[in-house]
């Protein structure tokens, strides 16, 4: 479980979150939706153990972060990819990190990229590649170590609708087999509402949580297309309007 208990976070000259709490149960699924500079990815960076809170606890499975820690991934908007090396290279290059086996390392990426329909590339360069298959092979990367927790950052709003909503199927399939915990930073409200069994909507300057969002319908069939999809992101956007 992830808890973070009245948090804050202060530069010099400037507050960028005020107050922030909240809980997620291992296997849920976050979206963060609020204007630009509110801190949304700050929330992420906290998370990860990258940046301390000013003020507050942020805990995971009740031990307090206070340093990087192996148990979360993240997926960036601008993919993160070395162009210098191949796509297989790319998703096995956390594993290096971590010292895993050369031959388990090698099987595990094989998997993945299987998986994600995307192992036919994998002795290519990034420079190749369409915007959608990058962002695959960045997925495939991230869920390489096995994580805990996927953390992810504007992650398809660099991409065409199509292309866009084929990935967040994606991602929707994966949390939902392997039980990660997600949580997912977007400007896009109907990315917020299809990703999230939770949303978490703010407003800045400094970020505070106007509203959480409770989104129960999530996980029917067909959720993207049903009245309570829209009734959720129409809720969602007349906050947002009100900000």
């Amino acid at each position: 479980m992830i808890e973070i208990r009245s948090v804050s976070r202060r530069y010099p000259g400037a507050e960028i979150l005020k107050d922030i709490s909240f809980k997620l149960e291992k296997g849920e699924s976050l979206s963060i939706i609020g204007p630009s500079g509110c801190g949304k990815t700050t929330i992420l960076y906290m998370i990860a153990g990258l940046i301390p809170a000013s003020s507050g606890i942020i805990s995971l499975n009740g031990r307090e972060i206070k340093e990087p820690h192996s148990q979360t991934a993240f997926i960036l908007q601008d993919y993160g990819l070395l162009p210098w090396k191949t796509v297989i290279e790319n998703v096995s290059l956390g594993m290096k990190i971590k010292k895993y086996p050369r031959e388990k390392a090698s099987a595990v990426s094989e998997r993945i990229l299987k998986d994600l329909g995307i192992y036919s590339h994998k002795d290519k360069y990034p420079a190749t590649l369409s915007g959608g298959e990058k962002q695959r092979v960045a997925i495939a990367r991230a869920l390489s170590t096995e994580p805990e927790i996927l953390l992810m950052d504007e992650p398809f709003s660099s991409l065409d609708t199509l292309t866009r909503e084929k990935l967040q199927q994606t991602i929707y399939e994966i949390h939902e087999k392997r039980s990660l915990t997600l949580i997912t930073v977007t400007h896009s409200i109907e990315e917020a509402v299809f990703l999230g069994d939770t949303i978490l909507v703010m407003n800045g300057k400094p970020g505070r949580v106007i509203s959480t969002v409770s989104n129960s319908s999530r996980r029917k069939k067909d959720f993207r297309n049903s009245k309570e999809f829209y009734s959720i992101c129409s809720t969602i956007r007349e906050m947002i309007g009100n900000i």
